[in-house]
């Protein structure tokens, strides 16, 4: 199954925010902007919702942009 993970980046965290290939939300969730919570955030969502992140999507904001 298709995801889209949209990420929003800060110093200090991740917004995440797992959609299926349809559009529907699934999941939101504020983390540690750390390799480790990444990590743990994706197998979780591996093991809930299916998630490879291999097959997902992942468009990001970079820090300080607006467009």
């Amino acid at each position: 199954m298709e995801h889209w993970i949209g990420i929003d980046v800060s110093s200090a965290t991740l917004d995440f925010a797992l959609l299926d290939g349809k559009g529907t939300h699934l999941e939101s969730v504020q983390i540690e902007n750390d390799r480790k919570a990444v990590m743990k955030l994706m197998g979780q969502w591996s093991k809930r919702h299916g998630v490879e992140v291999g097959k997902s999507l992942m468009p990001w904001k970079q820090p300080g942009t607006t467009h």
